[in-house]
């Protein structure tokens, strides 16, 4: 008997925040913050595409932003809303596959992506078409903020690394 997306995602929303899942994606916007703040940048709009539980979502909104979190999985997206409420933000939630959707052209100052979320795509073609739809939803000139997140987290001990 075939699975779909949605049984599996279902047992998974509950506990994705509890095992550190949103974690991730909350540290890597902290760092982006960061950044963005040291440069004097500043948004009104985001759209966080694979936005799991909505906790990176929810924490642009916090920060001003008014967002889009799109996912695939609608009990994710369910939990999402709920983690929204009981922060007393809004958050407009688009159940969807990135792959599939197109979102305005210039509609948003950011977008983000964090955790695996491009993992998923493994279609011949499927990121560069993503990434593309991405830069073409920003407002300005764009480049990939995710370099700077590399940048960022690189250790300062390469050394270190060689063994991995």
């Amino acid at each position: 008997m075939a699975v779909n997306d949605d049984e599996i995602y279902m047992g998974y929303a509950p506990v994705y925040a509890a095992i550190g899942q949103a974690w991730v994606g909350l540290q890597a916007w902290t760092t982006l913050q960061r950044w963005l703040t040291a440069r004097s940048w500043r948004g009104q709009t985001a759209a966080d595409w694979g936005c799991g539980t909505g906790e990176v979502a929810v924490a642009l909104a916090e920060a001003g932003y008014a967002v889009i979190g799109v996912d695939i999985a609608a009990a994710m997206l369910a939990r999402a809303a709920d983690v929204a409420r009981s922060r007393g933000v809004a958050v407009t939630w688009h159940h969807g596959d990135i792959r599939d959707w197109t979102p305005p052209e210039t509609a948003f100052d950011l977008v983000v992506s964090f955790y695996d979320t491009f993992n998923y795509l493994t279609d011949d073609g499927a990121l560069a078409d993503v990434i593309g739809r991405a830069g073409a939803a920003l407002r300005a000139a764009w480049r990939p903020l995710w370099s700077a997140l590399i940048t960022t987290c690189r250790p300062t001990n390469p050394q270190a690394t060689k063994s991995l």
